[in-house]
């Protein structure tokens, strides 16, 4: 992290399927929580949010996007993309 130190995480989150396609559901949500020991805010906690969409490619596959937005002085605003497999 960004003192280099430990840190502690805790977030929740929620999805809901708004289409449905051959490879699975289009789900849409997001996620909240909070983090501390960063740089940020002298160490302390800092609340974090983001909007999550799940895009399947295959049954198995999916794309995830997450969207975090900027928090004044406490994050930058950040797009993640990232791919999931499920084990069947």
């Amino acid at each position: 992290n960004s003192v280099g130190r430990w840190a502690g995480y805790g977030y929740g989150g929620w999805q809901y399927p708004v289409a449905h396609f051959a490879a699975g559901p289009l789900r849409v949500g997001g996620i909240a929580g909070a983090t501390h020991h960063y740089f940020f805010n002298d160490g302390g906690i800092v609340p974090l949010a983001a909007a999550v969409v799940t895009v399947p490619l295959t049954p198995t596959l999916a794309l995830d996007l997450v969207g975090i937005p900027r928090i004044k002085n406490a994050t930058y605003a950040t797009l993640n993309l990232s791919l999931s497999w499920q084990f069947r």
